[in-house]
């Protein structure tokens, strides 16, 4: 379903590029790659699961949410349109990204 690039470009084009129908990320692409990565998130506990519907297969997919409390602001809530510290990403069965936004998904 995922793959280790597709989602980040995914990530580039809707939280990177300014849009106003999606929640944008204030700090750099590195940064954000950083956060990801790191061991403290990498441990974070599934918070829920969701489930989306893939044109590829014609399936059903779900995927894995893991919502991060950071100490500082990353980027700018699509819903609220406030500054916020959480980001909220989601990856498929093998653990690959499929995206993370600023915010919580509603």
């Amino acid at each position: 379903m995922g793959d280790v690039e597709s989602g980040w470009l995914h990530v580039q084009k809707r939280h990177f590029s300014g849009a106003q129908n999606a929640s944008q990320f204030t700090l750099s692409e590195q940064e954000i790659k950083d956060i990801l990565l790191s061991p403290a998130v990498i441990k974070i506990p599934i918070n829920k699961t969701r489930e989306s519907y893939n044109k590829n297969t014609n399936s059903i997919d779900i995927l894995y949410e893991r919502v991060i409390q950071l100490d500082k602001n990353i980027g700018i809530d699509k819903f609220s349109k406030q500054p916020t510290n959480i980001i909220t990403m989601l990856t498929d069965k093998n653990g690959n990204l499929i995206t993370t936004t600023p915010g919580e998904i509603k």
